[in-house]
């Protein structure tokens, strides 16, 4: 009998992380427009004149120990600002031609999230152009899915929007080659540009390559660009800025582990270099997820700097709906990811937050 319960308990706990990986995929994958978000199981793509319509709510809050903003938002006051909703349509043209956009809803308003036109040139080949998803992180395609990640908020260390490291979107175009049977190899070819509130990144190249299986996903990434300020005294502008990604996920059956690492440097302006990166491990029992998270960020030179650990409980209510709970302590160097150097060496925060698929 005790062997027949953890077979069971093996058995579900695959079950739904296969289900989250349909969802992953069925959002990233290209040749799925990467709109299959209305459930867990992976759908096909409307029929061709068909739109089909899908989203996803997030429902985010965070409270700290500090009077000192962390990520230009969360103090000991508390904050929402992360809730966001996403609302996206897709339709197949033809057998080659289809097309797909998402809007997104945030404390910042209502935003064009991305946007674009695919052409099928093979089963193994495709092309894309308008405004696409970052591609370069694990996550960074499915950012604002909470259901699909982990964390309450993927780890800041790197998808922090003021590290910049990661990107929500760029306009542009790009070439994708699949191939693979067990082991899906594939190979991306991207060219645009990013434009921020203070900075525009121009010239934009960059290659993915993702190896990817049911229990594993191996992704290698490197881009660079053209840096222009706001400033153009800024001793980074009109500069070549370089990064490197490394990303693993690997399903171990009793344990999840993930890492990332990203290095980013700017032509002549050794004193901007930063390293990221971060571990998490996660085991899935039935319905609950307990996991843990450290993460580390900082300037080469010495600049702003941080490491902190998260410790975080998961409840999957149904298929489309997860709750997260998390507890997380940062230490900061030189203010960190906070607005100033926090009062106290250390600092707590509560991270919740209700995550849905429809």
């Amino acid at each position: 009998m005790q062997g027949s319960h953890k077979n069971a308990a093996i058995s579900t706990r695959l079950v739904i992380r296969g289900n989250i990986m349909n969802i992953a995929k069925s959002i990233c994958k290209p040749a799925l427009l990467g709109l299959a978000i209305s459930s867990l199981a992976l759908p096909e793509i409307a029929g061709a004149g068909d739109i089909k319509w899908n989203g996803f709510l997030n429902a985010v809050g965070s409270i700290s120990d500090s009077e000192t903003l962390y990520l230009g938002e969360i103090n000991e006051d508390g904050s929402f600002d992360a809730t966001s909703f996403g609302f996206a349509g897709s339709a197949r043209i033809n057998a080659k031609v289809s097309v797909a956009g998402q809007l997104h809803m945030s404390s910042g308003g209502v935003e064009y999230d991305w946007g674009y036109a695919q052409y099928r040139f093979s089963e193994s080949s495709s092309g894309k152009a308008g405004r696409m998803k970052y591609p370069n992180g694990l996550v960074s395609e499915t950012f604002d899915i909470g259901v699909t990640n982990i964390w309450v908020r993927p780890p800041e260390s790197i998808y922090g929007g003021t590290v910049e490291l990661m990107f929500e979107g760029y306009n542009g175009a790009a070439f994708n080659f699949v191939t693979g049977d067990d082991v899906e190899f594939s190979t991306e070819l991207y060219l645009g540009d990013i434009d921020t509130e203070d900075e525009e990144f121009k010239k934009m190249l960059g290659l993915v390559l993702k190896a990817e299986a049911e229990n594993f996903t191996v992704k290698l990434a490197a881009t660079s660009s053209t840096l222009f300020t706001a400033n153009p005294a800024a001793p980074e502008n009109d500069k070549t800025q370089t990064s490197y990604n490394l990303g693993v996920d690997v399903d171990l059956e009793v344990l999840r582990v993930m890492f990332e690492y990203v290095s980013l440097s700017i032509e002549d302006n050794s004193n901007l270099d930063k390293d990221s990166w971060y571990i998490t491990l996660a085991h899935t029992a039935d319905t609950w997820t307990p996991h843990f998270t450290y993460q580390s960020y900082e300037t080469v030179t010495g600049g702003a700097e941080q490491t902190s650990f998260t410790l975080g409980l998961n409840k999957q209510l149904d298929p489309s709906v997860v709750v997260k709970m998390e507890y997380q302590q940062v230490d900061p160097t030189n203010g960190g990811l906070f607005d100033a150097q926090p009062t106290d060496s250390t600092v707590n925060f509560i991270n919740l937050s209700m995550n849905l698929v429809f």
